[in-house]
């Protein structure tokens, strides 16, 4: 099950897609995220062009049967990509967490 970061939800099976995410849901996240000693995460761009790709948005799971994503780039999106990037860059800089990458 993947878990909102924001207000609108669209569940498929499993998978909640998240539109509109907020600062706020996102320092919920960083509140949470902080507990852990490990988590996976992916991310996904809008293209497969390394030279023109942009940041689409940053999947994350804290827990076997949890996950987030965080959608950036996005019109519905009230998060900023830079802003985001600086707040969470700790957990992928931080080398007493394991990092395990979906690939």
């Amino acid at each position: 099950m993947v878990v909102a970061l924001g207000a609108q939800q669209v569940r498929d099976g499993d998978v909640a897609l998240v539109r509109g995410a907020r600062e706020q849901d996102l320092e919920q996240l960083i509140y949470r995220w902080n507990k852990v000693d490990q988590f996976v995460f992916d991310v996904e761009t809008d293209s497969l062009d390394t030279f023109i790709a942009r940041l689409a948005g940053i999947a994350i799971c804290l827990e076997a049967d949890e996950a987030f994503y965080i959608v950036l780039n996005h019109p519905d999106s009230q998060l900023d990509e830079r802003k985001v990037l600086n707040q969470i860059r700790h957990f992928f800089e931080d080398p007493n967490t394991d990092l395990l990458r979906v690939q």
